[in-house]
């Protein structure tokens, strides 16, 4: 009776949430590879049938903690934009120290994001949403300190895109514990990284080679991601003005 109990609490419940939760509990102390909807099923204590009323499969299960962790970056990164907006010197600061914040705070989300196969892309809508948000925002953060001066010109896509693999790189390497051996640690790690913002505006100033034969969305596929990244920028704007008056009201 207990067992049937539990079973229609959840089922009555939010079981998809506690699906995704229950995932993330079982990633810390086990390998991604491990990790099924049935195992998720027992440790919830509903039937091996009732995860599959939410996720078809593993993989849309992934994509769904990815998407929620892009949705908890954004978060973060549209506090510190709001808070910063006015104070252009730190605004790039603030979103880096946030990105660092989510890897620091949601682990499991961040590791998964970086280690799963299952990517941004129209097969995953709302992942692709997710992450596309994000993205725009560090954009228009960029093309706000291009404005001021502050990082040099050229095409935001490809200044945005190089950020984001600096302050990826070094939370990644951070979470993972790989820079403690070259002294970063948890007492400077946040100094650590405003250094790294500090050269990386230093060097944006630098033009692209003129012989440089890469470009961003070149590809059919990445030109389709470019058409609703710019979608996604004026949500981005609403997002902006909506925090905004949130915060006055």
């Amino acid at each position: 009776m207990h067992v049937i109990l539990k079973v229609m609490k959840y089922h009555h419940g939010n079981l998809r949430e506690t699906l995704i939760q229950g995932a993330l509990k079982f990633l810390e102390k086990n390998p991604l590879e491990n990790l099924s909807l049935n195992t998720l099923a027992i440790r919830a204590g509903v039937s091996q049938a009732a995860p599959y009323r939410h996720f078809k499969n593993r993989n849309e299960l992934l994509a769904a903690i990815s998407q929620q962790g892009f949705e908890i970056k954004m978060k973060y990164m549209l506090e510190a934009f709001i808070k910063n907006r006015k104070k252009p010197k730190e605004l790039l600061h603030g979103c880096a120290q946030s990105y660092f914040k989510m890897g620091l705070s949601h682990p499991q989300h961040f590791k998964l994001m970086l280690s799963s196969t299952v990517c941004p892309s129209p097969e995953y809508p709302e992942l692709e949403k997710a992450a596309g948000l994000t993205f725009a925002l560090l954009k228009k953060v960029i093309e706000l300190l291009q404005k001021e001066g502050i990082v040099g010109p050229g095409d935001p896509y490809h200044k945005s895109m190089h950020c984001w693999a600096m302050v990826n790189g070094f939370t990644t390497l951070f979470v993972e514990r790989r820079l403690n051996w070259l002294g970063v640690n948890d007492k400077n790690s946040q100094p650590a990284l405003k250094i790294f913002i500090n050269e990386y505006l230093a060097g944006t100033h630098s033009a692209l080679a003129p012989n440089a034969n890469f470009k961003m969305f070149s590809s059919a596929e990445a030109e389709g991601n470019l058409e609703r990244i710019k979608v996604l920028e004026a949500a981005v704007d609403q997002m902006i003005e909506r925090s905004e008056s949130d915060k006055l009201s």
